[in-house]
């Protein structure tokens, strides 16, 4: 009687030890498909900010700017309101390039970009759209408020000297800001009137 309780409880042992060992098992798979998954998701979110980004000033690339544009021009359509496009350059800066080399030159694309950050809004967008060339896409600023946002950049960008070549560096922006219009047939007509209203400002 004896043997056989001391079977049977063997028994019961040995398949609660192999239930067990499964359970270990199928747990151990999960975290791993967890953690690879989140590997796997990070790694593409790093690459696709990598991708995003302006890898010299650490502004948003041309390319998000206008996937960035494209969506908000789509939303216009349904009837949300239209973000100020502001298009914004450097004013003389192959002058710096020439007169302090083009390391110099970097410097002060990346001054701007830092200094326009600090005084725009967290939820503005920056994107570097070519050049000297920047794009702020923001959304919420109403027309009438604009031109005013659009000075206060402006000033501080002039009053936070830049460096360049070891020397001080008085630099300035001309900004032309559109917005879309119902006429639109994309957000590159709006892009064109910022334009035309840069070279106006300049």
């Amino acid at each position: 009687k004896a043997n056989e309780e001391s079977g049977t409880t063997s028994g019961r042992l040995i398949l609660l030890f192999l239930l067990l060992m499964v359970a270990v098992l199928g747990v151990s798979e999960l975290v791993l498909l967890f953690l690879e998954g989140k590997f796997h998701g990070e790694s593409r979110k790093g690459l696709e900010d990598e991708l995003n980004r302006d890898p010299l000033t650490g502004a948003f690339s041309r390319r998000a700017g206008e996937r960035t544009l494209d969506r908000a021009f789509h939303s216009f359509k349904k009837g949300a309101v239209s973000p100020a496009i502001a298009l914004f350059d450097i004013d003389r800066f192959k002058e710096v390039n020439d007169s302090f080399g083009h390391d110099a030159g970097d410097k002060v694309l990346k001054e701007v970009v830092r200094t326009v950050r600090r005084t725009v809004r967290t939820t503005d967008r920056l994107f570097r759209w070519g050049g000297d060339e920047f794009l702020l896409v923001a959304e919420g600023l109403k027309p009438d408020n604009a031109i005013g946002v659009g000075e206060v950049i402006a000033k501080t960008v002039t009053e936070n000297a830049a460096s360049a070549g070891g020397q001080s560096v008085s630099v300035t922006i001309s900004i032309g800001i559109a917005y879309f219009r119902d006429g639109d047939r994309g957000f590159e007509n709006a892009l064109k009137r910022a334009d035309k209203a840069l070279y106006r400002a300049k």
